[in-house]
């Protein structure tokens, strides 16, 4: 995802919810941001049951990936293994709320 395709977002959580996303994130290695984006995603797309599925299949398969300890070896560039296919991953998830499919 590029910067060019963002837009910065600002939201503010109470203490209990902040500590809870945090140890969540921490257990699951991933981000605290890629587990807001998912909330977000699947609020958002509820009802498209093609495209949360298949996203929720996408995502636990970059979890997977991120877990693995074999897909930490780093390249030359300092990129690991596991980081390269959760970028390639990340570029199959569908735009929530479209379903190219119907």
């Amino acid at each position: 995802m590029s910067l060019s395709n963002t837009k910065p977002f600002l939201a503010r959580l109470d203490l209990k919810t902040y500590a809870n996303l945090k140890k969540f994130a921490r257990q699951k290695k991933v981000p605290m941001i890629q587990i807001v984006k998912e909330a977000l995603n699947g609020r958002l797309s509820a009802g498209d049951k093609y495209t949360a599925g298949f996203n929720d299949g996408i995502r636990r398969s970059i979890a997977a990936v991120a877990g693995s300890k074999w897909a930490q070896m780093r390249f030359p560039s300092g990129k690991s293994f596991a980081e390269q296919v959760e970028q390639d991953l990340e570029a199959q998830l569908i735009p929530e709320g479209k379903n190219d499919s119907s």
